[in-house]
C-alpha cells in the first residue's frame, strides 16, 4: 500500500516525524531553564564532592541539603522532558500503527550496505535510520544557528 515506493514513503514520514519531534522539544522545553538547571546542579555537585571530604556533622548537612535540592532539579527537569515524549508519543501511535499496516511485508532495499544490517531491512530498520540521521541533522543546525545567532 505504498503511495510512491515503500522507500520513499517511510523516509518521508521519518523525515516529517523528526521535524514535527524537533519543533515540539523546542516548544516544549525552555531551553534556557533547563541549561540554567544543569549548570546549577554541576555547581551543587562540585560543592558535594568538596563537603564529602570533610567530616563534621554541618558539611553533612550541607551536602544533604544540597543532594535534596539537586533531585528537585531533577526532577524538574524530567517533567519538562515527558511533557514532550507523552506529545510525541500521541502523535506517534497512530503513525507506527498505519506504518504497520502498510509496510509489514515490504523489503526496503537500501541504497548501500550499511554495517550489521546489509543490503535490505524491513520498514521499522529503515524509519529509524532515517529519523535518527534527520534528528542529527537537525540538531547541528540548530547549534549552527544557535552559534551564529549568539556571534552577532
Amino acid at each position: 500500500m505504498a503511495f510512491i515506493n515503500p522507500m520513499i514513503d517511510i523516509a518521508l514520514i521519518g523525515i516529517v516525524f523528526s521535524i514535527i519531534s524537533f519543533i515540539l522539544q523546542r516548544k516544549l522545553i525552555d531551553r534556557k531553564k533547563m541549561k540554567a538547571n544543569q549548570e546549577k546542579m554541576n555547581e551543587n555537585q562540585k560543592k558535594i564532592s568538596e563537603l564529602s571530604k570533610k567530616n563534621d556533622n554541618a558539611s553533612k548537612k550541607e551536602a544533604e541539603r544540597l543532594q535534596q535540592e539537586m533531585l528537585s532539579d531533577m526532577g524538574k527537569t524530567m517533567n519538562a522532558s515527558m511533557k514532550h515524549m507523552v506529545v510525541l508519543l500521541v502523535i506517534a501511535m497512530p503513525i507506527l500503527w498505519f506504518m504497520q499496516y502498510a509496510y509489514a511485508k515490504d523489503i526496503i532495499q537500501l541504497p548501500f550496505e550499511f554495517p550489521f544490517i546489509g543490503l535490505t531491512t524491513t520498514w521499522v530498520i529503515w524509519y529509524i535510520l532515517v529519523s535518527i540521521t534527520t534528528s542529527i541533522v537537525l540538531t547541528i543546525i540548530d547549534k549552527l544557528y544557535l552559534e551564529k545567532k549568539m556571534n552577532w
